[in-house]
């Protein structure tokens, strides 16, 4: 019994000397902060994200912004083709182009950008049925959730100063019957042709004095042709027409008589070796058509 008791007195002992050495049962400030260094967050410190976390300590997030890269301000464009170009910071996922004019719109989309971060696409104003004129370009700049921030970029002004297409023509003989005095007949033509609305203004047909592709080697072939440069003073007025409209009717007497091959011999308007149509707008005029041609007889007289 006396042995027992002193073991146990020691172990009481050995107890009271280790809780007498400073040791505590709640860890120290000291050591929360070094477990915190270790990996574990330390008590009162705020990561990123975390309430009452540090503005700085935030992922930064850019916000869109863009630029005109073109058309430039108040620019006169003359070819049907208009390229449209901006550049954007930030996150983007598409950059919508828009032109308006008198409540109607076209545009384009790009929906990659360059590697210099510039947005681009081209749109053609022709086919897209936009008038010469004013326009009013503009775009929208689509974030990665597809949300559009307008405005970015003051609208611009751009003049669409083109001139009209081309006209397409097609020729007719509608009658041919003598005339009332009996001498020579009355013949009567139709002149068709398309052209986009709002293009043109006027259009004016001429007659072509003489036959330009004349020459022993070309004897047969038509006396106008494309690309063919006409020579000051060979045309001759004969008649003009509103920018609405897309056919007329001509009726010549036509006496009797040698043409040697001419459109309209003797006629008021006659003696021509072609006839042209053009149309007009405040830009200028589109390239001739060729409504009707003669062939070369090189051994008649013009």
């Amino acid at each position: 019994m006396r042995s027992g008791t002193r073991i146990l007195t020691a172990l009481a002992t050995v107890t009271i000397v280790a809780a007498g050495c400073g040791a505590s049962a709640t860890p120290s400030a000291s050591r929360l902060a070094d477990q915190g260094t270790a990996g574990s967050p330390a008590v009162g410190v705020a990561g990123p994200g975390s309430p009452g976390a540090s503005p700085s300590a935030w992922p930064t997030i850019t916000p869109l912004s863009a630029s005109w890269v073109k058309p430039v301000a108040d620019a006169k464009v003359t070819d049907y083709q208009l390229d449209l170009a901006a550049s954007t910071v930030g996150v983007a996922s598409e950059v919508a182009f828009k032109l308006a004019w008198s409540g109607s719109f076209a545009g384009c989309s790009a929906k990659k950008p360059s590697p210099s971060g510039t947005w681009s696409c081209t749109v053609d104003l022709l086919k897209a049925g936009v008038p010469p004129g004013k326009l009013n370009a503009s775009f929208d700049v689509l974030d990665a959730s597809g949300k559009a921030s307008t405005n970015l970029a003051p609208n611009r002004t751009i003049t669409y100063a083109a001139v009209p297409p081309k006209p397409v023509t097609t020729w007719k003989v509608v009658s041919q019957k003598d005339a009332a005095n009996g001498s020579g007949y009355v013949e009567t033509d139709k002149l068709t042709w398309t052209e986009p609305a709002g293009y043109a203004s006027e259009f004016r047909l001429y007659g072509v004095k003489g036959c330009p592709n004349a020459s022993s080697k070309t004897d047969g072939q038509p006396c106008l042709v494309e690309h063919m440069s006409l020579p000051n003073g060979s045309l001759e007025l004969v008649k003009k027409m509103s920018g609405t409209t897309r056919s007329v009717t001509l009726t010549h007497t036509i006496p009797e008589g040698e043409c040697g091959g001419t459109i309209w011999c003797g006629a008021a308007h006659g003696d021509f070796g072609a006839l042209v149509l053009a149309a007009y707008n405040a830009y200028g005029q589109s390239t001739f058509a060729i409504v009707l041609s003669t062939d070369v007889c090189y051994e008649c007289t013009y």
